[in-house]
């Protein structure tokens, strides 16, 4: 009976991966990329300021916000902003009426992840900071447009 149950277990488990998400699935993931986005620029804050001693992070931490911005433009399937019943997003409905400038925003978010990560290989300080301004410019825009404003 054991090995039954077991043999049935590893059978359903392909199931799970081709399941689609639920959208409260979709949204925690989506917040899940966002909070780790965050992470990372704030470690590299840190390091910017003098507040860590650990440069030789720069290049991972710069490396992790240039993959994680491969997938924000799929993080945002219908049916997944704010306003839908049962959902927790800060998603502003313009994500989906407007897509063809959000979806601008995101490649200038790519665009600006990759200079990051370019300019972590040179180990140069200025390089690296002055290509966070051009994440944090990318995120800040981004929000303005299609984010509701937090109220802490």
């Amino acid at each position: 009976m054991r090995r039954l149950i077991t043999l049935s277990l590893l059978l359903a488990a392909p199931l799970a991966w081709s399941a689609p998400p639920t959208p409260a699935q979709s949204t925690k993931y989506r917040h899940e990329i966002m909070e780790a986005l965050g992470g990372h620029m704030g470690a590299l804050a840190m390091i910017a300021k003098g507040e860590s001693d650990r440069t030789g992070d720069v290049p991972m931490h710069a490396n992790a916000i240039a993959d994680l911005s491969k997938t924000v433009g799929g993080l945002f399937p219908e049916g997944t902003g704010t306003g839908v019943a049962g959902l927790e997003s800060s998603s502003k409905p313009e994500i989906w009426s407007q897509k063809t400038e959000f979806a601008a925003a995101v490649t200038k978010f790519q665009t600006a992840a990759t200079a990051l990560a370019e300019a972590a290989k040179t180990n140069d300080a200025a390089k690296v900071k002055a290509a966070m301004g051009g994440v944090g410019q990318s995120c800040g825009g981004c929000h303005d447009s299609f984010k509701v404003k937090d109220e802490h």
